[in-house]
């Protein structure tokens, strides 16, 4: 009876799984990834088991990354790295995001120009921009 109970404990032991979580306090800052009210997104892994985001907001372009582990590594929640921002934009729409495969990632977005009382048609622009691992925003050449 013995040997049954310590099989069974060992079978238990070794068939145990560690997993790691994101800290479960939904209040705690590690859990956000940013506190600005947000418009469309895109979300997309970085390849190292975290996450970049990035979004839309009041004719500006956000982006912040979270580790693997949760935490906020480009700025902090409050500061996300502002991608794009033009105040003659009428709106601005995030079209697509890549990673580089080397923690950052390539961004396309649409900005659309208010047209004036002569033009037909809006103006648009296709910008696309890189983040590198570390955040920084660098205009493609």
């Amino acid at each position: 009876m013995k040997t049954s109970y310590l099989f069974l404990v060992l079978f238990l032991l070794s068939s145990c799984k560690i997993l790691a979580q994101w800290d479960g306090n939904f209040d705690s800052l590690n859990n956000l990834v940013t506190t600005a009210s947000n418009g469309n997104a895109i979300t997309v892994s970085d390849k190292f088991g975290g996450a970049i985001r990035s979004w839309e907001s009041n004719k500006s372009i956000f982006i912040q990354r979270k580790t693997v582990g949760g935490i906020v590594s480009w700025n902090d929640v409050t500061n996300p790295v502002l991608i794009f921002q033009d105040a003659v934009s009428n709106s601005v729409d995030i079209a697509d995001m890549i990673v580089d495969g080397n923690g950052g990632v390539y961004i396309s977005w649409v900005n659309h120009l208010i047209a004036t009382t002569a033009d037909l048609f809006y103006t648009c622009s296709t910008l696309v921009q890189t983040v590198k691992k570390v955040g920084t925003p660098t205009a493609l050449k």
